[in-house]
């Protein structure tokens, strides 16, 4: 009887102890079960790529699926620390030595990077001596891999005994001293950069900027047929024409490939602060050696452009002593003396034209014109001559 009372009653049988009633639902993280609305004010809270992404419900063998457009909690971004970086009045282009800015009183700041044109090596040995003689010390470094292509320039390994003691890098640095009067002066020294050169443009003017940099003035020197017997002349760039006409300079009209000083003008001028280049004659049959009479003249046009004071006393000695052998080799050859006599004629009637505006033209032929190579070449013969006796 019990056992047919079992059979219509179709009672189940009962199960293991412990068994999930839903076998196919598993706990799951908290941060799954989070309401929607709870996250959509989340999202209100915090800055804009800092949520944490909803997990999607998957089954057990499903893998989880990234979000790519939302970041992490927590985690750093380049873009956004590149917008701080620019809410604080920083940059990521270049790091100040130290931290922190110096205070400084309306400095002059000197460009002079090396890759354009400077015959002779001029605008180089110029800020040699301002290097020197104003005891400049570094005080921001641009950020070389954003402007430097290290194939082209390769930084110098210190090898020591099989030792890599260290690498020498080819730093854009921006360096302060003080001229003969106590003056802030910055220079700004190093490679010409490779790549990026309207943002280097603007970004040095922001340095500029927060430096309180008053003037710019950029260095530079071309071959010119010109004599060294007398005094080398200087032109003058800007986007100022007011700057023009304040300085009495050359005041060229060409069509010319530019360098990043160019560049640098129109960002400086675009904030306010006025900038200029000068540049310096070399006598083109002189132009592949040192000519420290261009040196002098670039000085004295800083002088005249932003009032610095340099003594430059090393660079007056060398002078005197390279024209005297300049003029002993010149006098040694008749053709030399003829084309030098012309070049004086020329430079002294042209004088008050080449202030003006106007270049002057010389009378002699291409064939005429001893080229700078061949005039060099007896110059550098003449001069070891001299030291073997």
């Amino acid at each position: 009887m019990d056992g047919l009372v079992h059979v219509i009653a179709w009672l189940p049988r009962p199960r293991r102890p412990g068994r999930a009633l839903r076998p196919h639902h598993r706990p799951r993280p908290v941060a799954a079960r989070l309401l929607h609305r709870l996250r959509v004010l989340e999202a209100g809270v915090h800055s804009r790529r800092r949520v944490l992404a909803l997990p999607r419900r998957r089954t057990r063998r499903s893998r989880p699926r990234r979000t790519a457009a939302v970041q992490a909690a927590g985690r750093w971004s380049r873009r956004q620390s590149r917008r701080s970086t620019r809410a604080s009045g920083m940059s990521d282009a270049y790091s100040i030595v130290g931290g922190m800015a110096p205070l400084l009183h309306e400095p002059t700041l000197v460009v002079m990077l090396t890759g354009w044109i400077d015959a002779s090596g001029a605008a180089a040995a110029t800020m040699s001596t301002l290097d020197s003689e104003c005891n400049a010390r570094t005080i921001a470094v641009f950020d070389g891999d954003s402007f430097i292509d290290y194939r082209a320039r390769r930084p110098t390994m210190e090898l020591r005994e099989g030792v890599n003691t260290r690498l020498d890098w080819p730093d854009i640095e921006v360096k302060h001293g003080h001229d003969l009067d106590g003056r802030d002066v910055l220079l700004l020294t190093g490679p010409e950069p490779d790549m990026a050169w309207q943002r280097f443009g603007r970004e040095a003017a922001s340095l500029g900027v927060r430096l309180g940099v008053k003037r710019m003035v950029a260095l530079g020197a071309h071959p010119f047929a010109s004599p060294h017997t007398r005094q080398a002349r200087l032109s003058i760039s800007s986007p100022s024409p007011a700057l023009v006409e304040e300085l009495r300079m050359l005041k060229n009209s060409i069509d010319v490939p530019a360098g990043v000083a160019a560049v640098l003008e129109h960002s400086f001028h675009q904030q306010g602060i006025d900038a200029l280049g000068i540049w310096v004659q070399v006598p083109h049959y002189i132009s592949s050696m040192a000519y420290p009479a261009a040196t002098v003249a670039l000085l004295t046009g800083l002088n005249q452009a932003a009032g610095l004071r340099i003594d430059g006393a090393a660079a007056r000695q060398e002078t005197v002593i390279q024209r005297q052998r300049l003029d002993e080799l010149v006098a040694g050859n008749d053709e030399h003396r003829a084309m030098v006599a012309e070049l004086e004629k020329l430079y002294d009637n042209s004088e008050q034209q080449t202030l003006q505006g106007a270049l002057p033209t010389t009378q002699f032929t291409a064939a005429e014109i001893p080229t700078g190579d061949e005039l060099a070449a007896e110059l550098e013969q003449y001069l070891r001559d001299q030291n073997d006796n």
